[in-house]
């Protein structure tokens, strides 16, 4: 699983994580991603499999996503 800030500022699209898992069929999995400012303006990323009360705790105390279209 990788994870890559995508934006046009070249200092945040250099921002990465990736780790791996094995996936099995049928089953959830929970993946956290955490934004780690740096000193000279860079960020960094934290990528890692949570357990499952963690993640459904997670997702539960989060607020939905809203898209809004481009104008």
């Amino acid at each position: 699983m990788c994870l890559n800030w995508q934006s046009s500022l070249e200092e945040r699209s250099r921002a990465f994580a990736m780790t791996s898992f094995t996936a099995e069929a049928g089953r959830i999995y929970y993946l956290r991603a955490r934004l780690f400012p740096g000193g000279d303006g860079d960020y960094s990323f934290d990528l890692d499999l949570i357990n499952t009360d963690e993640g459904k705790y997670l997702v539960a105390s989060s607020a939905f996503s809203v898209s809004h279209p481009k104008k």
